[in-house]
C-alpha cells in the first residue's frame, strides 16, 4: 500500500496527495501490467532488497499514460517490517528524443 508520496509524483499523475495514500501501488499502473509489477516487488522483498530500474507507465487522473522509470529498494524498519521505497522518474522527454532519433535514422537510410 502507498504510505506517502511527494508533490512531484502527485503532479505527474494529476492527483492530490491524499488521493493515492492507502491505494495499492499497482493501481498506478495500467490494469494489464499490475500483476507483473506486483511479482517484481514481491520477489525483491524476499531477496536482495534492490529492484533494478525498469521502465513502465503510470496512469494519470484523466486516464492518460506517462512513461516512467522506477527504481526501488527495501527499507528495514527494525520491528521486522519492511517497506519499498521507490523513486519514479518521468521519462517522457527521453522517450520523445529516442523516437525522434529512430525516425531520423529511418528517413536517412538510402
Amino acid at each position: 500500500m502507498i504510505l506517502d508520496t511527494n508533490a512531484t509524483l502527485q503532479e505527474l499523475i494529476q492527483c492530490p496527495k491524499g488521493a493515492t495514500i492507502g491505494q495499492h501501488y499497482t493501481e498506478l499502473h495500467p490494469a494489464g501490467e499490475a500483476r507483473k509489477y506486483k511479482k517484481l516487488f514481491e520477489e525483491a522483498t524476499r531477496s536482495v532488497g534492490v529492484i533494478e530500474p525498469f521502465e513502465t507507465t503510470v496512469i494519470t487522473a484523466d486516464q492518460g499514460l506517462v512513461p516512467v522509470e522506477i527504481s526501488a529498494c527495501i527499507v528495514e524498519l527494525g520491528d521486522g517490517k519492511r517497506l519499498v521505497q521507490s523513486i519514479v522518474r518521468d521519462i517522457s522527454e527521453r522517450k520523445r528524443t529516442e523516437e525522434a532519433l529512430i525516425s531520423f535514422k529511418r528517413r536517412s537510410r538510402p
